[in-house]
């Protein structure tokens, strides 16, 4: 009985250490967002009081910020909208504590100043072909939005070649 009480408390001390290793990881969360708009990095599991460096990389290059723990092991930070205008995939990471998150920035609404209508006409007036491109203010391209084309003279027939951006 002894080898085995004794092979028991060794493996309790073990299971105890594994924890306390995995503890010191914090955990990141951040919310997706829309260009131009701020979003918060929420940070668990970090050591209380301690300051932290945190890196964002994405399409609009990399930026770092930093965020303090609470008395209860947590951060919120905000990262700001003008670091936030390129849509597409980011991702934070606090690197001395070897965890990291994606989120992704959507685009924002139509901008009637960047995005385009433009006709092509054949020389015989008989087809012209109509190509819609719709941006938003920070020149982000809103594909899969529907359009519809109405033509104001009542013989035209108009014929989709794609029915999105």
């Amino acid at each position: 009985m002894t080898l085995y009480r004794t092979q028991a408390r060794l493996l309790e001390l073990l299971i105890l250490l594994i924890p306390l290793s995995a503890k010191s990881a914090g955990t990141i969360e951040v919310l997706d967002t829309i260009a131009g708009l701020s979003t918060e990095v929420r940070i668990q599991g970090i050591k209380p009081q301690a300051s932290y460096t945190g890196e964002l990389q994405g399409p609009s290059g990399p930026y770092t910020f930093s965020c303090a723990g609470d008395n209860t092991g947590q951060a919120h930070c905000a990262l700001p909208g003008s670091r936030l205008v390129r849509a597409g995939m980011y991702t934070v990471s606090l690197k001395s504590e070897g965890a990291s998150a994606t989120f992704q920035v959507l685009p924002d609404r139509i901008d009637p100043q960047t995005s385009s209508i433009v006709s092509d006409a054949s020389a015989d007036g008989a087809d012209t072909r109509v190509t819609v491109t719709l941006m938003d203010q920070y020149g982000n391209p809103l594909s899969g939005r529907p359009v519809e084309l109405l033509s104001s003279q009542a013989g035209d027939i108009v014929h989709p070649l794609t029915d999105q951006t």
